[in-house]
């Protein structure tokens, strides 16, 4: 670093291993499945490996006007082997089907990222301009093997006893990001911020399954597992925001204005082809919030506060890739999932002694268009289905004491 410049960087590598093991007892109350009751051990390793590089540079157009660049690479690998022990059995405990599985998954990929900043100030203390610029991409690739041993079907040795499906994945995404800040102090007490944020987001996924024909030994397209599914996702919000203190009296009030789209494309393999389905999900809303605050004598402070936010949902969880690698459970992702809606009301009261510090706070919370993982009823081969929905509200209040 000098009067003008300053570089920087710095690299990472991260390793490190999990083992883990569970259980899954079912019951089924459908008394015309011929599986009544269905026990599930699991025992899986795993391990991650990641290699991350950044660097920068700070450039001073003049003493209050800075531009940066930055840049990172990240590659990383994650590999995982589970093990899964599966009893069906009928009402009086005799097996229906036994069996266990092998659960193979190797994940790679890479991906890279650039800024631009620039940042101005002023000759008012504390008064500020900043814009951001951002691009990143990435690329992942992910191979699934899944080999079932059925060795016993209704009390009779099956043969031949292997099962093995094969999934091929390859995903892109590419992100831009678009911001600019400017900070403006009216008074001691007083300040003024606004700014503007764009984000756009787009996603690439492919996912190929085949299943071992065991009378020609030749692997074919599993239909079923296999998708296309692409997405754009676009974000963009203008906002405001105004605090100040009169005497023992603070507030800051804002506001945030917010356009949002997810247009998706979902492809179903069959033997004629991909079938493409369009999908999308937009709304414009307004984010309030309004934060209050009272001193009172003897360290004592009253707030009021409220605030509307969005929880979006994850890509995962609108992608309708068909997950399998749970036999008993499979899991889906559902592409016209829409962004929860928030509103929190909270009020305070906190005392300060010397050493001790009390927070007192009642909260009132609801969440339209939550974001519940609903399971379906199984079918006759004891499966069940679980897949994000919204539901129409979730309300939760609390009372929380805090020493």
């Amino acid at each position: 670093q000098n009067n003008k410049i300053n570089i920087y960087g710095n690299y990472s590598y991260r390793s490190g291993d999990r083992i883990s093991d569970g259980y899954n007892n079912i019951t089924y109350k459908n008394s015309s499945f011929p599986t009544a009751f269905a026990n599930q051990l699991s025992d899986s390793k795993g391990s991650n490996k990641g290699h991350n590089v950044k660097a920068g540079i700070d450039y001073y157009l003049a003493e209050k006007s800075i531009v940066s660049f930055s840049g990172g690479f990240n590659i990383r690998e994650n590999d995982r082997s589970e093990f899964l022990n599966i009893n069906k059995l009928n009402q009086q405990g005799g097996p229906v089907e036994l069996s266990n599985r092998t659960n193979i998954n190797k994940r790679s990929g890479d991906s890279y990222d650039l800024n631009l900043d620039f940042s101005q100030k002023f000759g008012k203390p504390n008064e500020e301009l900043t814009f951001n610029f951002g691009y990143s991409k990435g690329n992942n690739d992910n191979f699934q093997e899944y080999n079932t041993n059925i060795f016993n079907t209704n009390g009779s040795a099956v043969s031949p006893p292997m099962d093995i499906n094969i999934n091929t994945g390859l995903g892109n995404d590419k992100n831009y990001n678009f911001q600019a800040d400017y900070t403006l102090p009216l008074s001691k007490t007083a300040k003024f911020e606004a700014g503007y944020r764009s984000q756009i987001r787009y996603s690439d996924n492919n996912t190929v399954a085949q299943l071992l024909n065991n009378t020609s030994g030749e692997y074919e397209m599993d239909y079923r597992v296999s998708n296309d599914f692409d997405s754009k996702d676009q974000v963009h919000a203008i906002y405001a925001n105004y605090q100040n203190q009169i005497k023992n009296f603070g507030y800051q009030i804002g506001l945030r204005g917010e356009d949002a789209t997810l247009n998706t494309t979902s492809g179903a393999y069959s033997a004629e082809g991909v079938a493409f389905t369009p999908g999308k999900v937009a709304y414009t809303r307004l984010y309030p919030s309004v934060y209050l605050t009272q001193k009172l004598e003897n360290e004592q402070q009253l707030q009021l506060n409220y605030s509307r936010r969005v929880n979006r949902p994850r890509g995962w969880d609108t992608n309708p890739f068909l997950d399998v690698s749970e036999p008993l459970s499979h899991r889906q992702g559902n592409p016209n999932l829409k962004a929860e809606d928030v509103h929190a009301y909270e009020f305070s009261y906190n005392k300060f002694w010397p050493k001790v510090t009390f927070i007192s706070s009642v909260y009132f919370r609801q969440t339209n268009d939550v974001i519940q993982r609903v399971r379906s009823s199984p079918d006759a081969d004891g499966v069940t289905l679980t897949t994000p929905e919204n539901l129409t509200r979730e309300r939760s209040t609390g009372l929380e004491l805090i020493g």
